[in-house]
């Protein structure tokens, strides 16, 4: 079992983490041994939530404000750093505003993943995960559980360390960081001001990172992964000989049903959303990178390079799993159409044969889709760095 037996572990820990940040987007009904079931919070955790998320909102049209306000002011770098924080905190609201509405479709899609998988039968486990699938995801689970802790509290000490900037939420209150006063001491009244704006910053972006990260990982990525999985396992199911035809032809359409309601979950917002936050990232850090360069300190260029890699890492790992659905699926179809089948036709009567070859060419490929009509198919992730180095040189033309 793919998500049962290697990654539900992860999921569960990933579950648990997002409950001591404060946010409740599951709860797990039963003991992980047995095939737990998942359910929606309470409606009173519900409404909690959305009020943070108004909170929220308010906290990213201020921050965008003061980056508009100081941008010629600050220095490049500084300006850059801050407008990419705040991309970030618009992604993360956007991605959570979407989720606590489809909150419900997320609960019967995992639920229906794990019943898939209860249900299947022992001829449909044929195929053993290969160890660098295994790693991956793993590892994709595991920056997942990491990744809140370490990017909050780097911010953190960072807004402390230099606070007279637009990434910090309301500097402009602090008397210390006006024109009028530099190199002035810190009073005892500042630095409790502070330390006030940095534990709500940080309170705030714990809700939306541990939200995004959530869905992001096991949500968009794992349960994309499962379905790749579970599309490579029919495909060797298609060889076994002690399967009727008509069995197999139930388990692909099991298979249409389980992608459709991944796509009605992500298609119209989800994946176009993590395409702009990875488009302004790779496009941020790699102009940054290029253009300025040597004048960086050694936490720009951390801080930097840290983000490049990551969204690199998200754009072929990601993507290339949503890429992957497509490839094996059209794959299989292909093998099907392809297969003399005469002597397995099921459907009975004079017009048995015409009747189950139109059956077989209604089978369609699984996608990962974007809107109603694009998809992520195996060249996206190529055109997407294409892209954002396209926008670099612009940059880079125009200074």
């Amino acid at each position: 079992m793919f998500l049962t037996k290697n990654f539900l572990k992860g999921f569960v820990i990933h579950l648990k983490l997002q409950h001591l940040e404060g946010t409740y987007p599951l709860i797990l009904e039963n003991n992980i041994s047995s095939v737990p079931n998942v359910a929606p919070c309470s409606s009173r955790k519900m409404k909690w939530q959305q009020l943070k998320l108004m909170i929220s909102l308010v906290f990213a049209v201020l921050l965008w404000s003061q980056v508009a306000n100081v941008g010629e002011t600050e220095r490049l770098v500084t300006t850059l750093e801050s407008t990419m924080n705040i991309s970030a905190i618009s992604v993360f609201i956007i991605m959570k505003a979407i989720y606590l509405k489809r909150n419900g479709l997320v609960v019967e899609l995992v639920n229906s993943l794990l019943q898939y998988e209860k249900e299947r039968p022992p001829e449909l486990n044929v195929r053993r995960l290969l160890w660098a699938e295994k790693f991956i995801i793993l590892y994709f689970q595991f920056c997942g559980h990491t990744a809140c802790p370490l990017i909050i509290g780097a911010y953190s000490i960072q807004r402390w360390l230099n606070p007279c900037t637009s990434a910090t939420f309301l500097w402009n209150i602090l008397p210390e960081c006006s024109d009028n006063a530099p190199g002035e001491k810190w009073g005892l009244n500042s630095l409790t001001n502070l330390a006030l704006i940095i534990i709500f910053s940080a309170w705030l972006l714990a809700d939306l990172m541990g939200g995004f990260t959530f869905q992001v990982v096991e949500v968009v990525f794992l349960q994309s992964a499962c379905l790749v999985s579970y599309m490579k396992d029919f495909r060797n199911m298609l060889q076994d000989s002690r399967l009727r035809f008509a069995e197999k032809l139930f388990h692909y359409k099991e298979l249409q049903i389980l992608a459709n309601l991944y796509n009605t979950i992500q298609k119209d917002g989800v994946i176009g959303t993590l395409f702009g936050l990875i488009v302004t990232l790779i496009t941020i850090c790699l102009y940054t990178l290029i253009y300025v360069g040597s004048d960086m300190s050694i936490p720009h260029l951390l801080f930097f390079t840290g983000a490049f890699m990551n969204a690199l890492a998200t754009n072929f790992i990601c993507f290339g799993k949503f890429a992957s659905l497509h490839t094996h699926s059209e794959s299989v179809l292909e093998f099907v159409k392809r297969k003399p089948y005469a002597h397995l036709y099921f459907m009975k009567g004079k017009n048995g044969k015409k009747l189950t070859q139109r059956i077989v060419a209604s089978l369609y490929p699984l996608k990962v889709y974007i809107g109603e009509v694009n998809f992520v198919e195996k060249l996206t992730p190529v055109i997407l760095l294409e892209f954002c180095v396209g926008q670099v040189v612009s940059l880079l033309l125009i200074r």
